[in-house]
């Protein structure tokens, strides 16, 4: 650390608190924690018309720290998805009770869908007793599922995940829909898939189900 104090190997890599209000928005494993982009900023001596390039950005650790110091920042990254979260990290312009009106309305909309579908999204179990056939779940198609690890995630999450996904294809409030997405993003890699992190990326124990809607709200 730039200022000198002692500080563990076993906390030195992680997120504080003070940090989580915008490097929470999705978890990527090999990011390195905000306060590291802080501290080369300090060594460096960089202040606002400076400009910084991340030639590798990944999901934007270095840009976001840099926009809240009123640095200039450049990111560059190939992933797709990565590049996807970056972009929605620094984007600040959503009004927060828009957005979360939106998202709420869309959460009653999708619950609606599975409720006429049979599927309840308090306990998981199947509305007056029926059984949802797995011919009723709905598939990523052939190509998508072998992008996949095998069993990180189970048919009946699934299906959620892809009716609220169908949900916010609609036309959205002008500015809303990337951020709704990057929360169902990290919803599958937080609480619906059956992905752990520890802090590799592996698959845990089968989910029969998981309240999609209201992890993702």
């Amino acid at each position: 650390m730039i200022s000198g104090a002692a500080v563990s190997p076993q906390t030195s890599n992680r997120v504080r608190s003070e940090d989580l209000a915008a490097h929470r928005w999705y978890r990527f494993v090999l990011s390195f924690p905000p306060h590291l982009v802080r501290d080369y900023v300090e060594r460096f001596s960089l202040a606002p018309g400076a400009i910084v390039l991340d030639p590798f950005c990944g999901t934007g650790t270095t840009l976001v720290e840099c926009k809240k110091l009123g640095i200039e920042s450049v990111g560059i990254e190939r992933n797709p998805v990565a590049s996807f979260v970056s972009k929605v990290k620094v984007d600040w312009g959503v009004d927060p009770e828009s957005l979360l009106a939106h998202a709420r309305h869309v959460a009653n909309e999708v619950d609606h869908k599975l409720e006429a579908q049979g599927i309840s999204q308090g306990n998981g179990l199947p509305l007056f007793g029926r059984e949802i056939p797995a011919t009723a779940l709905r598939a990523l198609p052939e190509v998508a599922a072998k992008l996949l690890l095998r069993g990180s995630i189970s048919p009946l999450p699934l299906h959620k995940v892809l009716v609220i996904m169908d949900a916010l294809s609609a036309p959205a409030v002008e500015g809303l829909k990337r951020h709704e997405q990057l929360a169902l993003a990290r919803a599958l890699n937080s609480g619906v898939s059956n992905l752990q992190f520890g802090p590799e990326v592996g698959v845990g124990p089968a989910k029969s189900d998981a309240p999609a809607v209201s992890i993702w709200l």
